[in-house]
């Protein structure tokens, strides 16, 4: 939707039951393409299936080029995974947590599953960036849903 209402282009959106069935119609040919997340369709790409056309991201994935480069720098929107924890975490244990990741993030062979499947860790914000993140993601995506005139249901 986002990519249709930044570039005019009409495109049919089906509703599928879930990814995996919107991925098998698209791998079968039984539609001519897929807006998905990177990791379940990587080894496919990998091996030679569908075409990456572009990747909702503000750098290229390997032979894929990112929707900047393809001329549509408004539409960059990725997937966050987040640790989170209760807001009332005693800070010692937080910064233990914090230590942990960062170190395992350090550590190829924990990096490197991830990244095979186009997961890329970009680090531990502190939980302040977090805040700011998630605010701006909040009012950038409130503000699509709005344009778009979606409604719940």
């Amino acid at each position: 939707m986002l990519f249709d209402m930044r570039t005019g282009a009409q495109l049919l959106h089906i509703r599928f039951r879930g990814a995996a069935e919107a991925q098998q119609a698209a791998l079968s040919g039984n539609t001519d393409g897929l807006w998905d997340t990177v990791g379940p369709m990587s080894g496919v790409l990998r091996a030679g299936g569908p075409r990456g056309l572009g990747l909702s991201a503000a750098t290229r994935g390997g032979a894929v080029p990112s929707v900047i480069e393809a001329g549509f720098p408004g539409l960059v929107a990725t997937n966050c995974f987040l640790l989170i924890a209760s807001a009332g975490l005693d800070p010692a244990i937080a910064a233990k947590l914090r230590a942990a990741v960062r170190v395992a993030l350090g550590e190829v062979a924990a990096r490197a599953r991830p990244e095979a499947s186009g997961v890329i860790p970009l680090g531990v914000p502190m939980p302040a960036e977090i805040a700011a993140f998630v605010a701006r993601e909040g009012e950038r995506w409130g503000n699509e849903v709005r344009t778009a005139g979606i409604r719940p249901g």
